[in-house]
This record gives structure tokens, C-alpha cells and sequence, in this order.
């Protein structure tokens, strides 16, 4: 089960790690730095050794932009590398960049998963995180 926090470090996040038995926590980020304190601030809180919460990796949302019309052509809207930048500083992992694509916001309005898109680099980029999200929380026996 994903518990989808919104920014912040508040009350519902605290009781949830409390009551819960976590797994780890995924921090999703955008590359700019003020983006990057809310996060920092996140994975302060789940790593506090109160609360042990082990952290799986950080995903960087909204990474690049690239215009249809030009696939080969990206550009850094919200500045670069700001989730490995995170990932180093936690000694965690990069679980992948989305970048910022326009038919996953329009196909989200409309009640559509993210493999109802044409821009298969989108979804191939979803699909690396699940694979490296299920490497992560799979029980070995």
C-alpha cells in the first residue's frame, strides 16, 4: 500500500509512521531547491531514530521538459539533478526522473493510468521505479 503524504512534516505523517508498520518511504521531489528543503526536511523525519522509517530512494518528478515536435531536445524548466543531488546527501538511492510531460496531466483529468499515454518514455520511466520499488520491499526467504 503507497500513502501518498501531502509536503510537510505534520501531524498525519507523524501518527501514520506511528500506527503503521512501514516498509520505507519514497520521497518524491522536483529538481528546484525549494523543493528540495520540504524534502529534506521529509526524509529528516522518517530517518529520526525515534522513528526508524528506512528510506527507500527519492523520485525526482518533473525533471525536464521535452517538446513533442523535438524528442532529442530537453530542457531544465525547474533546474537539474536536484534528486541525486538529495539521494547523495541521504546515501540512498536516485529510483528514477519523470519528466514533465503534458498528456499525463491531461490523462490524470480524465481518470486514465499513466499506460494510457503515447510517450512511451514516460511510461518506461514509471515502470523502472515499480520494478526497483518491488527489488526493494520484496521479503526474501
Amino acid at each position: 500500500m503507497f500513502v501518498d503524504f501531502p509536503p510537510g512534516t505534520g501531524d498525519i505523517q507523524l501518527t501514520t509512521i506511528q500506527k503503521l508498520n512501514l516498509a520505507g518511504a519514497i520521497i518524491v521531489t522536483t529538481p528546484q531547491e525549494i523543493a528540495l528543503n520540504d524534502a529534506r526536511k521529509a526524509t529528516s523525519m522518517f530517518t529520526n531514530p525515534d522513528l526508524k522509517v528506512p528510506i527507500l530512494g527519492i523520485i525526482e518528478n518533473m525533471s525536464w521538459f521535452t517538446p513533442e515536435q523535438h524528442p532529442d531536445e530537453k530542457y531544465y524548466v525547474f533546474g537539474k539533478g536536484g534528486g541525486h543531488k538529495l539521494a547523495i546527501e541521504y546515501d540512498t538511492f536516485l529510483l528514477g526522473q519523470i519528466p514533465l510531460v503534458m498528456e499525463v496531466g491531461e490523462a490524470a483529468e480524465k481518470g486514465l493510468s499513466i499506460f494510457s499515454q503515447t510517450n512511451k518514455l514516460v511510461i518506461e520511466s514509471f515502470e523502472k521505479i515499480a520494478k526497483l520499488i518491488i527489488s526493494k520491499t520484496e521479503i526474501k526467504s
